[in-house]
C-alpha cells in the first residue's frame, strides 16, 4: 500500500509540473486572442440570459420543441444574448480605458 501512495505522488506530481508548462496544447490553446475573447463573455452572457429568455418567451409564447420554428427562436434568442453581452463588454472596456471610473471616485472620495 506504501509503495502505491508513493507511485501515486510521483504520477501527480508529474502531471501537474505538465500542466502548468508552457508548452502544453491546453496553455497554447487558452492564451488564444478568441478564446479570451469568449472568456471575457462568458460573465455577461450569463447574466444577461434569463432575461432575454423570458422576454422571448413574452415575444414568442407558443414555442415548443415540436414545433419547426423554436430552432429559429432559439438561434434569435443566442444571438441577441451574445450581441448585448457583447456591446456591454465593449462599454465596459471603453469606461475602463477612458478612465472614467478612477474620475468617479476622485470626485467621490476626497483625501
Amino acid at each position: 500500500m506504501r509503495n502505491m501512495r508513493i507511485i501515486l505522488i510521483f504520477y501527480l506530481s508529474i502531471c501537474i509540473a505538465i500542466a502548468f508548462s508552457e508548452k502544453t496544447f491546453d496553455y497554447k490553446f487558452l492564451s488564444n486572442k478568441v478564446v479570451n475573447y469568449l472568456e471575457a463573455l462568458s460573465l455577461p452572457i450569463y447574466l444577461n440570459h434569463s432575461w432575454i429568455i423570458s422576454y422571448g418567451k413574452q415575444l414568442m409564447p407558443a414555442q415548443n420543441a415540436i414545433n419547426s420554428n423554436y430552432y429559429c427562436y432559439l438561434i434569435i434568442i443566442l444571438a441577441v444574448s451574445f450581441g448585448i453581452s457583447a456591446i456591454e463588454m465593449g462599454i465596459i472596456n471603453l469606461i475602463k480605458n477612458k478612465g472614467i471610473i478612477s474620475k468617479i471616485k476622485n470626485k467621490l472620495v476626497k483625501e
